[in-house]
């Protein structure tokens, strides 16, 4: 078994998912120009930039139709996002440093139709977004015109400076007069940034509701245990570098947690685990040391402790399943409760050197993985030892080769 094989999977699975293509089907419902409201499934895709249309059938087995903002008043996913229907002036004056100065004296006033993503529904005021080339927000109130909260950076010639512009602060200012805690909104205002998180607070603080907390990231826990598949080949200026050495099965177990965006698909998972593993490494042959041939065997028992983290890549998602590649690095806790090269005068009088050699106790180790989710509760994978040693001495060298297939099993993340 080599490691290029792990490398060939991963490619032809890659390779597949380019053919097939990634969709994301959940429960939702569509407000179509009539005003007629059908329920069904939407292919939803935590887009990053708002869509300009989406993908709907009403049953799995349906065909697939496309509306266009030219299509639909609004649509939603159920429990996740909704979209509204509007036309709106944007402001594509850039924000970004660069940008700022190379296009400072162009005017990026444009009108479009979109469908913005909704981040507040109030009694008072309402709030949205609206990402393209850069993040938008819009407020309304008793269904009025959508206004774009504005925010600008200029460069100033005299002081080559830029200048940041809040202007947004002063357009919700009239929404907190008279408001009960009036002087408190009006102080918060002053600290507030052009993002989410401080925009949606100001504007529920505005309407008076409760702000419900929408984390931007998650994490989920999992278990696993699986079989380690391990062999080694010894070299160097030693007599071992003459024994045939054959693989051997030991097995892992352990805990870990996985931590992701709440939108965007997940695409990238940080996984942080600690797992147990028992394996066994051995090496059989005749050797001669000059007094005639005699049977020698060399065998390492070694049992790791090992926490370890890596970054996942899911690129095949669909409804029911996804599949990742990851790379990572494990830091290994070892003992080795055998450590032993017996030799054989005769059948009958073998000399055993115990602890024959002193490997590392601590040691890293970069290791590469292929796996699969299935409705987000059984995981499969299979983990490869790509770089890493536990042998330290000048006159013996080799690296490990282990590979372990795990299952797993996640808990629910809600």
């Amino acid at each position: 078994m080599k490691t290029g094989c792990l490398f060939l999977i991963a490619f032809l699975l890659i390779s597949l998912s380019t053919v097939q293509g990634q969709t994301n089907y959940q429960p939702g419902s569509l407000v179509l120009k009539t005003g007629e409201q059908v329920s069904g499934l939407i292919d939803y895709r935590e887009w990053r930039q708002n869509p300009r249309k989406i993908n709907f059938r009403k049953t799995p087995q349906d065909q697939i139709a496309q509306y266009s903002v030219e299509d639909l008043q609004a649509f939603k996913i159920d429990g996740k996002d909704s979209f509204e229907r509007a036309i709106v002036t944007k402001d594509m004056r850039p924000v970004e440093v660069s940008e700022v100065i190379e296009h400072m004296e162009d005017d990026h006033k444009q009108i479009d139709t979109v469908f913005l993503r909704v981040l507040v529904k109030g009694t008072k005021l309402n709030l949205y977004e609206l990402v393209d080339a850069k993040s938008h927000y819009y407020i309304n109130a008793d269904n009025g015109d959508f206004q774009e909260l504005q925010y600008q950076v200029h460069f100033d010639h005299t002081a080559s400076s830029l200048q940041h512009k809040y202007i947004f602060r002063n357009q919700l200012r009239p929404y907190t007069l008279g408001h009960i805690q009036e002087n408190k909104l009006l102080r918060n205002l002053e600290r507030i940034k052009y993002q989410e998180n401080d925009l949606v607070k100001i504007v529920y603080d505005i309407n008076g509701t409760q702000l419900a907390k929408k984390k931007k990231s998650a994490a989920q826990f999992f278990v696993a245990a699986g079989l380690a598949y391990s062999n080694i080949k010894l070299g160097g200026n030693s007599e071992l570098n003459n024994l045939q050495y054959s693989g051997n099965i030991g097995y892992s177990a352990g805990v870990g947690m996985d931590i992701f965006s709440s939108r965007n698909l997940q695409d990238f998972i940080l996984r942080m685990e600690l797992f147990y593993s028992s394996l066994k490494y051995e090496g059989k042959g005749v050797l001669n040391n000059g007094s005639g041939p005699f049977n020698a065997r060399y065998t390492i028992r070694q049992t790791n402790i090992t926490p370890s983290i890596a970054l996942l890549y899911n690129f095949l998602r669909k409804t029911s399943y996804k599949v990742y590649l990851s790379g990572g690095v494990q830091y290994n806790f070892s003992t080795y409760p055998e450590n032993d090269y017996v030799k054989y005068v005769d059948e009958n009088t073998p000399s055993v050197k115990e602890d024959y050699l002193d490997f590392e106790k601590n040691w890293l180790e970069f290791t590469a993985r292929i796996g699969g989710m299935i409705n987000d509760k059984i995981e499969l994978g299979l983990l490869a030892t790509v770089a890493g040693s536990f042998e330290r001495f000048l006159y013996v060298n080799g690296k490990p080769a282990v590979y372990t297939f795990r299952i797993g099993y996640r808990f629910n993340n809600k």
